[in-house]
């Protein structure tokens, strides 16, 4: 029985770490054909600015992208979820940047080992016809999946305001 349960939490902590991002890519953003060491990048903690001032390509017809990346060990059975009432992504209605969630990339610490945990990238564009000082909050959960967020007492909220800025 002893060896069953062993081997019964290993799968489950070896399937819990391989999922990574939980959240599905949008099927109706266009597939990011883009390397991320040219996309700017937010690295969130709780220390740091949770403002992100973004300056689009001057007089491009296709959307700025940017990402934010935050710290993530999907092995504790912790994962980042949008929040409650907030639209794919995190984002948070009424906002007067038009952003549009596109994809999570889960890239774990080097060397992978068993427990290591990671960094979850959320990848996002803005469109072209945004307006300089249009802004958006991104609301973003790091909790257990199964338990319902108003039930969460153990959580970790981040909270990003987007701000485009002019050329």
């Amino acid at each position: 029985m002893t060896r069953f349960a062993c081997l019964f939490a290993l799968v489950v902590l070896v399937a819990t770490w391989a999922t990574g991002c939980p959240l599905p890519k949008n099927k109706n953003a266009p597939p990011p054909s883009v390397n991320l060491t040219n996309v700017p990048i937010h690295h969130w903690s709780k220390e740091g600015s949770p403002i992100l001032y973004i300056q689009p390509v001057p007089s491009s017809a296709s959307p700025a992208l940017f990402a934010i990346r935050l710290h993530s060990n999907p092995t504790t059975g912790y994962t980042w979820l949008p929040a409650a009432k907030t639209l794919d992504g995190g984002i948070k209605p009424r906002a007067s940047l038009s952003i549009q969630y596109m994809d999570c990339i889960y890239e774990p610490t080097r060397p992978v080992l068993l427990g290591s945990g990671g960094h979850d990238t959320f990848l996002y564009t803005i469109e072209p016809s945004a307006t300089a000082g249009s802004l958006a909050n991104l609301e973003l959960v790091y909790q257990r999946p199964w338990i319902p967020q108003d039930e969460a007492t153990d959580f970790q909220l981040a909270q990003i305001e987007v701000v485009l800025v002019a050329v």
